[in-house]
């Protein structure tokens, strides 16, 4: 599973601001989606719908195991999101 449309779905849920989804090592299924959200102003993202609106766009695949929200996304130095900051 990619992670550009996990991304997409949960972004165009109006309470998220940015998504990103990173792959960390699961025992069941050797990889799992992991999702973290900045939320958009004033908004609190709920994880069930969240999760809910990835598994009908997606499938049960591609839903995030664990959806947790961030004040905001770290930066590399090329001032892109680093995702591999996220995944620790």
């Amino acid at each position: 599973m990619y992670a550009g449309p996990i991304e997409r779905a949960l972004a165009a849920d109006p309470a998220v601001a940015e998504a990103y989804v990173v792959g960390r090592p699961d025992d069941v299924t050797g990889e799992a989606v992991h999702a973290y959200l900045v939320p958009a102003d004033g908004h609190s993202p709920d994880a069930v719908r969240l999760r809910a609106r990835v598994v009908a766009a997606l499938g049960e695949a591609a839903a995030p195991k664990t959806i947790q929200q961030i004040d905001r996304v770290p930066v590399g130095p090329s001032g892109k999101p680093d995702k591999r900051a996220l995944a620790v």
